[in-house]
């Protein structure tokens, strides 16, 4: 991408800011995902990978319930 000058057209500056908004996005998952490693399925030794999946899936519904986990994420992604 070539870089951006003040006399920059409206399209350079629209794509720009659309990688810059899918890079914050992409990592507010990230961190949604480091909370549920750390957190949710901490210390978790399923015995195969559908009880990773089962519990996994459920961990993740209940941080949906908890909007301060969802809050934290964005706010550490700087979309907030």
């Amino acid at each position: 991408m070539p870089a951006l000058s003040p006399g920059t057209d409206n399209a350079a500056m629209d794509r720009l800011f659309f990688i810059l908004g899918s890079l914050s996005a992409g990592l507010a998952v990230e961190f949604l995902w480091a909370w549920l490693k750390r957190h949710a399925l901490a210390n978790f030794c399923p015995a195969n990978l559908n009880q990773l999946n089962t519990t996994a899936r459920a961990k993740l519904k209940s941080a949906q319930r908890r909007p301060s986990i969802i809050a934290a994420c964005w706010v550490q992604a700087g979309l907030w």
